[in-house]
């Protein structure tokens, strides 16, 4: 009895250690079988390395460590230098070189049938979504896996665009999905997955030949709720504001961002993977920091600016998200004129916003996003404002009504000196109501500016000889032109109202800000043609 019971011990056991040589032998199969499917898909230029891979077969899965996908850097030159003919891989477009490590992929519950590519015809492959999954389309008519898990995924990718090279990289990144399914419905599955969960705890990008870098950790992802969120983001310059119109080509304006707790809900994945489609529920923003520098004694190429609904409508995928709220922030513009020495800024803090229905997709030609805004202007001023625009592409009339609080107008220096030449010595703001309407192109407003005790001093080079006919306008102007107050002595209130034609090579910014000028400058007693000539020599310098 003894004797028969060793005996079956040593089948089993013998049994098992064939079984495993056979674990051990397909999964070396698959080593190289995906090591060589990568080689030919990339025409030679990736290299795929598997430190170990193994299979189990009562549990159907697979287990990989140490993987890495590296740029043959030679293959890449050679077929760049060879006029372009062959550097551009699947669907036209140029290899990127790439550098991808992977600590762990686990996959469970595997379940496939081979195809068989001499009987059997292969898909359409214009409706493959990506390479990967045209790959697997390729040897599999049928695959499924009931959970993939991806962790310690470091990666870096360089994207050339002519002189310049755009750079990526993340770091520290899992990817976990469950019930993935080679033929599934797309539309019901976004990706073929029941849920995707990605992490990443820092992503970087460099472009603009490295003058930016875009910085953000931790990303979470999940199809499953439809839900993405970010600590943080920023987008910093590499040098100095001074410095960056010089050393920048094109000399872009110098600017940064800085975005914390970055909330995304009911995000519809179905929608994204196969329409195209961005369509969520809502967006918030918990903090932004934001600035701005434009030096104008540096020649730039100007480019065409739009209108934040005109960019909108202009995208190349359909946008549709319920309400986009930021809770706080601040932001400043600074501006370095031509000629002077001494910038300008204008700053907001306290800043608040609700956007609704922000949306392209216009079911009516009546359909308008709504804006609401509020903030401090200069740390002093509430100013608030509610705007109307266009979610339809053919329309392009807006509306915004808003108001300004009591402020010492006195505040407004850092901006009125530099950029217009002109002090304010006193004034009082009680209060400003302005309503602006018009286009893309041009703009009507009107306002209703309550103030007391304004005098303002005319500014210019300082020598005896102008200094007294910079005395004698100021003089003249308070006199004269300039009301002291609104109502003024005799109890008459004046509204002030106007037009502006919209240079469409500035920023929305200074045309809602060309566009309420006119009003104020009315409100104060400066004739229409005075301002007309004024805002027509400053739109050409």
């Amino acid at each position: 009895m003894k004797k028969w019971i060793e005996v079956v011990l040593g089948i089993i056991l013998g049994l098992l250690l064939i079984f495993r040589g056979v674990e051990l032998w397909f999964g070396y199969k698959l080593k190289k079988a995906a090591a060589t499917e990568l080689h030919e898909m990339s025409d030679g230029v990736y290299h795929l390395d598997i430190g170990r891979l193994s299979v189990g077969f009562f549990d159907r899965s697979m287990k990989i460590k140490n993987v890495s996908i590296t740029t043959d850097s030679v293959r890449l030159t050679l077929l760049t230098s060879n006029g372009g003919a062959t550097h551009n891989g699947q669907n036209g477009k140029p290899y990127p070189a790439i550098k991808i490590s992977i600590a762990e992929l686990f996959v469970k519950g595997i379940g496939f049938t081979l195809r068989d590519k001499t009987t059997a015809a292969l898909p359409d492959t214009t409706t493959f979504e990506n390479g990967i999954h045209s790959a697997l389309m390729r040897s599999f008519e049928k695959l499924t896996a009931n959970r993939i898990r991806m962790r310690g995924v470091d990666g870096e990718c360089d994207i050339f665009k002519g002189d310049d090279t755009v750079r990526y990289k993340i770091r520290r990144t899992t990817i976990e999905a469950d019930d993935y399914d080679l033929n599934s419905d797309t539309y019901a599955s976004p990706l073929h997955f029941s849920d995707v969960r990605l992490t990443v705890r820092k992503f970087e990008r460099k472009y603009r030949h490295e003058t930016m870098t875009l910085t953000a950790d931790t990303l979470t992802v999940s199809t499953k709720t439809g839900s993405v969120a970010l600590n943080h983001m920023s987008i910093e310059p590499r040098y100095a504001k001074t410095e960056y119109a010089i050393k920048t080509p094109g000399h872009p304006n110098w600017s940064f961002f800085d975005l914390r707790e970055i909330r995304i809900w009911g995000m519809d994945f179905s929608e994204l993977s196969t329409d195209k489609r961005m369509i969520a529920d809502s967006l918030s923003i918990a903090r932004l920091d934001a600035g701005s520098y434009k030096n104008r004694n540096i020649h730039r190429d100007e480019w065409k600016r739009y209108m934040f609904y005109e960019s909108l409508h202009k995208l190349p995928f359909e946008v549709g998200i319920g309400k986009i709220e930021l809770l706080d922030g601040n932001a400043f513009y600074e501006e370095l004129a031509e000629g002077s020495d001494i910038s300008g800024t204008v700053r907001f803090s306290e800043l608040g916003a609700v956007a609704t229905n922000v949306s392209n997709m216009a079911a009516s030609s009546d359909d308008r996003i709504l804006l609401e805004a509020w903030g401090k202007l200069m740390d002093s001023g509430e100013l608030r404002f509610k705007m109307s625009a266009p979610a339809d592409s053919t329309k392009s009339r807006f509306e915004i009504d808003g108001t300004l609080g009591s402020m010492d107008l006195a505040v407004m220096n850092p901006v009125l000196e530099p950029l217009a030449q002109v002090r304010i010595d006193s004034g009082r703001l009680n209060s400003l109501d302005f309503r602006v309407t018009g286009n893309a192109h041009k703009s009507y407003v009107s306002t209703t500016m309550l103030y007391d005790g304004l005098t303002i001093m005319v500014l210019e080079e300082e020598n005896d000889e102008e200094e007294r006919e910079r005395k004698f306008l100021s003089s003249l102007i308070n006199g004269i032109i300039v009301r002291e107050s609104n109502p003024d002595a005799l109890g008459k209130l004046h509204k002030g109202n106007g037009s502006f034609t919209r240079d469409t090579y500035k920023s929305q910014f200074n045309y809602l800000w060309k566009s309420i000028a006119p009003g104020i400058l009315n409100s104060v007693g400066v004739p229409n043609a005075l301002i007309k000539q004024h805002t027509h020599k400053q739109d050409h310098n």
